[in-house]
């Protein structure tokens, strides 16, 4: 897990539910970024008799910094995140185990959480069979292989939901876990690292989910038991509360484009078609100030990211438009 300004409350809670698995052999791996009033250290202390834990710090850079530190520092079997504000259930890390004997082909494997305010995307058009001929038109899938995911990417670049898909499955193909509670093999997060380009972190999932996909072991969400955590609701990186963090997560949440314009080509008409027909029905919807900075925040995010391709702007480009956002 990746720590950075944690007064010690929710940190405690999180190794206190490790300490209490029912499966025993694993590490806990803390990459940790200073900051002043922070007591993660302390609390860490109180728990290294009790829990094998390893400390690893960060001096700089931001989140996908922060991942990428810990893909290249792990060499387990099996490697599952989670945040400092997180608290998984007794049997977490065994299910995790599990899910990945039943499901060997999978790389990357996503749990349960409970209590999250994570949302992702924009205003869905319609339903039925308008919803199912607009996603035939503006989002099929940049590569067939992915035409049974629940979720795929689509000629645009965009992560959307599938209204084409097979149901009924023991678990669904996906792009999309939260990284409060997924699980990863080391034949992909081994030699595996980010493209450090925001300031959140946003959308760092679909990018190793697409990086598995293209090992040949794709993420899946089982639709049975499944290894599950609580989110705590705060304020925080993923989940900001005030406008600035609202328009930058969501400025974020459109960059997954200039990711996937590194493997596949993007139609950048149908991008910026699809998003401001979305957007401009979301707006038409839109009732609260939130909404409206999430709308902003997308727009942006559009810019940045159909220039980012259609000029091959380097990532730390974007990452300097981000603050500008």
């Amino acid at each position: 897990m990746p720590t950075y300004r944690n007064n010690g409350s929710t940190i405690a809670g999180l190794l206190k539910s490790l300490e209490s698995q029912t499966y025993r052999d694993f590490t806990v791996l803390i990459l940790y970024k200073p900051s002043e009033g922070d007591r993660t250290l302390e609390v860490v202390e109180e728990f290294q008799r009790r829990i094998d834990l390893q400390v690893k710090f960060q001096e700089r850079g931001h989140f996908e910094e922060a991942l990428n530190a810990i893909y290249s520092t792990s060499s387990a079997d099996i490697l599952i995140t989670t945040d400092d504000d997180a608290l998984p259930s007794r049997t977490w890390v065994e299910d995790h185990v599990k899910v990945h004997e039943e499901f060997s082909d999978a790389g990357v494997v996503a749990g349960k959480v409970v209590s999250s305010s994570r949302k992702t995307g924009t205003e869905r058009i319609g339903g039925g069979l308008g919803a199912r001929v607009y996603q035939r038109l503006l989002e099929p899938p940049i590569e067939e292989g992915m035409r049974d995911f629940q979720e795929y990417i689509a000629v645009s670049g965009l992560l959307v939901k599938n209204g084409l898909g097979r149901k009924g499955l023991s678990a669904n193909l996906i792009f999309n876990p939260i990284g409060v509670n997924m699980s990863v093999k080391r034949e992909v997060y081994g030699g595996f690292q980010l493209i450090p380009m925001t300031l959140r972190g946003i959308g760092n999932e679909p990018q190793l989910c697409l990086h598995a996909y293209r090992r040949g072991m794709p993420c899946v969400r089982p639709t049975g038991k499944s290894p599950e955590v609580s989110h705590l609701e705060r304020d925080s990186l993923s989940r900001p509360r005030d406008a600035r963090g609202i328009r930058e997560r969501f400025a974020e949440l459109a960059l997954l484009p200039y990711v996937v314009s590194r493997h596949y080509e993007i139609d950048l008409l149908r991008l910026e078609l699809d998003v401001r027909l979305r957007l401009m029905l979301w707006r038409w919807r839109a009732k609260t100030w939130v909404e409206l900075e999430k709308i902003r925040g997308m727009r942006e995010g559009l810019r940045i990211t159909s220039r980012a391709i259609r000029e091959r702007r380097d990532p730390q480009w974007i990452r300097e438009r981000l603050g500008e956002v």
